[in-house]
């Protein structure tokens, strides 16, 4: 079995929420897991660059996640930005999904691959979200499901939990790209529909890069059974991600 990346360059710190790490552990002993929710955090602008594992919040996180015990599969989107609808852009989408997805699947232990780029094949999108609901399912019996709710990475404290902000389309982002800037910055409710669905809690995590090192605060899972209203189950998910934001940036 592969390991999951270990990589970090930089001190790791959790800064609250030891305790609901714990809780979650326990339930887990007793075969109830859990969707785990964090922002989604990188630490340059360039999207390309932001695969790397050292510039992006996943490493960190990973190891943070696992040092308490906490077993998962993780939710990682395979395909590239771009695509377009040129042959050349379409070869140069393709062969980017490819690279991505094979460095990907060399350190991550059996991940569940979105491909989300709505330009090149709605169809292909369609057939990725399928999987992402089956995977999801079969994960849950055995272990929780990690899974970022925002659609793309922000730089650390430039993210907004302001719902007439991020919830793009109804927080349904992963079925349309009619405004691609919202998109891009719209928090998908596909966690909080797989939540329901699948009848588990949700663990909101907030993490930044401060100070020269990560920061994490874990709050307490959001109970299966909360509400049957994956919209209003978001917006309880945008309420803890910008109390927590606020310990940190203020």
């Amino acid at each position: 079995m592969k390991s999951e990346i270990q990589w970090s360059f930089r001190d790791t710190h959790l800064l609250g929420g030891q305790e609901h790490l714990a809780q979650v552990k326990d339930m887990a002993a007793c075969g109830q897991h859990v969707m785990i929710a964090p922002n989604h955090v990188k630490l340059v602008k360039s999207n390309i660059m932001t695969a790397l594992p050292w510039k992006n919040d996943w490493s960190a996180l990973n190891r943070l996640l696992t040092d308490h015990g906490l077993c998962f599969r993780t939710v990682l989107r395979f395909d590239a930005e771009g695509g377009g609808e040129t042959p050349a852009q379409l070869r140069a989408y393709r062969f980017s999904s490819l690279l991505m997805r094979w460095t990907l699947k060399r350190y991550i232990d059996k991940p569940i691959g979105l491909y989300l780029n709505h330009y090149c094949n709605p169809m292909e999108v369609k057939a990725s979200i399928k999987r992402l609901y089956e995977g999801a399912k079969a994960t849950l019996l055995r272990q929780s499901v990690f899974i970022y709710p925002f659609g793309n990475w922000f730089l650390p404290g430039s993210e907004s939990f302001d719902p007439a902000e991020v919830m793009a389309a109804g927080g349904t982002a992963f079925e349309g790209t009619q405004n691609r800037l919202k998109y891009d910055v719209g928090v998908k409710r596909g966690m909080a529909q797989l939540s329901i669905r699948f009848q588990v809690p949700v663990l909101p995590i907030y993490g930044t890069y401060k100070d020269r090192k990560w920061q994490f605060i874990v709050d307490a899972p959001i109970p299966a059974g909360t509400t049957d209203d994956s919209l209003a189950l978001t917006h309880l998910w945008l309420a803890r991600q910008a109390a927590m934001k606020r310990t940190i940036w203020g």
